[in-house]
């Protein structure tokens, strides 16, 4: 793409002043080094890259797809409310919230929306048990499971869940959404699947059936009539 549009003028190619022999540098002949006439800093974005940057964002502000977060601090103390940033910074002996967090706002806002549902989050045996652990083990995987190797905990864990769902294995991922992504497009390829998907469904699984590469068919969101209109013209053999 960014050969394209250095071919029909619209971008230049940012060239080091002083490359290295592991520099990958465009050769003579090159349709790319042909046709730029400039150079610029690798700092330096293109002209014409920020003005279809700010383009594109005023076109989401004007068709309200903008998104803007609010800037909340969860107590633990007092759920499900929110508490005000100042209370929070208090805690820490820090005074100046404009510093810490610009863009927060004052005042108690009760949250209904969490997905903490029993307030697990902040049970003393379970904040007991994570400080426990991270002054034994420290914070972070440490890397994937197929390279550094897999926590003894995940796999308690997993143990754990298969038990209490009376199935042979589990395996949990770091999100919903990445396992909705893996599991679908991973059984899709798998079953040969033909999908019938709703315009509606989470991104997520939107996710999954477009990288499982799979035919699929996208019906208008809870209209069942063009589902057995799309059902009508597959292949049932398939």
């Amino acid at each position: 793409w960014y050969q394209r549009r250095v071919r029909e003028g619209v971008a230049t190619l940012a060239v080091p002043a002083n490359p290295t022999e592991d520099a990958e540098m465009p050769v003579a002949g090159d349709p790319v080094l042909a046709t730029t006439a400039t150079t610029s800093s690798p700092d330096t974005i293109p002209e014409s890259y920020e003005k279809i940057m700010r383009e594109k964002l005023a076109e989401k502000k004007g068709d309200s797809t903008y998104r803007t977060f609010r800037v909340l601090s969860r107590d633990a103390d007092n759920k499900p409310f929110t508490a005000t940033p100042s209370t929070i910074l208090n805690r820490f002996n820090k005074k100046d919230t404009a510093a810490v967090m610009p863009d927060a706002e004052e005042g108690a806002i009760s949250v209904w929306c969490s997905n903490d549902y029993l307030g697990m989050s902040s049970h003393p045996a379970v904040t007991s048990t994570v400080v426990e652990t991270i002054n034994k083990h420290g914070v972070g995987a440490g890397g994937t499971r197929s390279i550094s190797g897999t926590s003894h905990y995940h796999v308690a864990l997993e143990n754990r869940l298969a038990e209490l769902h009376n199935k042979e294995r589990s395996l949990v991922f770091t999100s919903c959404y990445v396992a909705n992504d893996t599991t679908l497009q991973t059984l899709a390829r798998q079953l040969d699947a033909e999908i019938f998907s709703d315009s509606g469904n989470h991104a997520s699984m939107i996710a999954g059936i477009t990288n499982s590469r799979m035919p699929k068919h996208i019906f208008r969101h809870n209209d069942t009539d063009h589902l057995e209109e799309l059902l009508a013209n597959s292949d049932p053999d398939r």
